[in-house]
């Protein structure tokens, strides 16, 4: 199926707000720093490697953006609330999907297989063009407790140090956790849906990564889901778009909420932004393990009574 698209340039300008970032020391984790739940907080200004301005997103006029960024289990996978240009059919925000690698002289490379919104055609081109299985991102970072930095670079300068491609570095936040462990902690991929017929499973499909790429991060009560749809639909579909979002989980006893915070691509609602935990944002589901690396998730109206008629089998995918 041959898709039209034309390259888009996302340019995230927080205009208001002015503040000093806080000084922290470097962690001393033995895991990869960089690894857990990240806030976006607004973005830094740099002039000739001084730090002049932090731009942060509380204080833009634009009240609708969110930005959230989970780095966990060798992969990373973000969602960004924000509006979609009109002349898409797709409605607001975007997100991506892909395995990360830290390098030396502190280059964070992500590895982008797929995604949402505008991004996941705008990946989906850059593949299909170049025949190859991700677009790359090299970002060059500097990571404290609890925060970190992020800019796009260029190759190294040979000096061992690396280009800045711009003046403005993202500024992130580390979220605490928000629930223990669980078992449904991890990365997961859907590779089956199954169909119900008064509460009966009738028939069970396949779901190939080249037609529906749906994957979900779960980790210590934080999820994102990613939902690439770019390989059954054509780009002027709102389909096209997919879908995405982030919230915080609940898991006890086979029963799991999901409460969305915000959204990407063509889920409901993305002129809205959540708080934690709100009630109309909530999903429950069931859920079976087949065993520690696959389980069934099947929605229900409340916790008690099931909406049969769709099951969703997850398999964890693995480092």
């Amino acid at each position: 199926m041959k898709k039209l698209i034309l390259p888009f340039l996302l340019v995230l300008l927080l205009t208001h707000g002015c503040s000093d970032q806080p000084k922290q020391e470097s962690s001393n984790d033995n895991q990869l720093p960089i690894e857990g739940v990240w806030k976006r907080l607004g973005t830094i200004q740099i002039v000739n490697g001084i730090h002049v301005d932090t731009l942060l997103t509380k204080d833009s006029n634009d009240t609708l953006f969110a930005q959230t960024k989970i780095l966990e289990y060798g992969h990373s996978i973000f969602v960004i609330n924000t509006p979609a240009p009109e002349n898409l059919a797709w409605k607001g925000g975007l997100g991506g999907f892909g395995k990360y690698e830290m390098k030396k002289n502190n280059i964070l490379t992500e590895m982008m297989q797929s995604g949402t919104g505008w991004f996941a055609g705008s990946v989906d081109y850059y593949k299909d063009s170049l025949g190859v299985e991700a677009r790359n991102f090299d970002l060059l970072v500097d990571v404290r407790d609890n925060t970190y930095t992020q800019s796009t670079v260029t190759a190294p300068d040979g000096m061992g140090k690396q280009m800045v491609v711009n003046d403005f570095h993202e500024y992130w936040e580390r979220m605490p956790d928000a629930a223990e462990e669980s078992k449904l902690d991890g990365l997961w991929k859907r590779v089956y849906e199954i169909s119900y017929v008064n509460g009966i499973a009738v028939d069970t499909v396949s779901v190939p990564d080249d037609a529906v790429l749906d994957v979900k991060v779960l980790t210590k009560g934080h999820f994102i889901y990613s939902v690439d749809q770019t390989g059954i639909y054509e780009f002027d579909q709102p389909e096209y778009g997919g879908l995405g979002a982030y919230g915080k989980f609940t898991y006890s006893n086979g029963n799991l909420a999901e409460y969305t915070e915000f959204v990407s691509g063509n889920s409901f609602f993305p002129e809205r932004i959540r708080e934690p935990y709100s009630e109309d944002g909530v999903a429950y589901h069931s859920v079976e393990f087949y065993n520690d690396d696959m389980f069934l998730q099947i929605a229900k109206d409340t916790l008690d009574q099931l909406n049969v008629g769709r099951g969703l089998v997850y398999e964890r995918i693995k480092n």
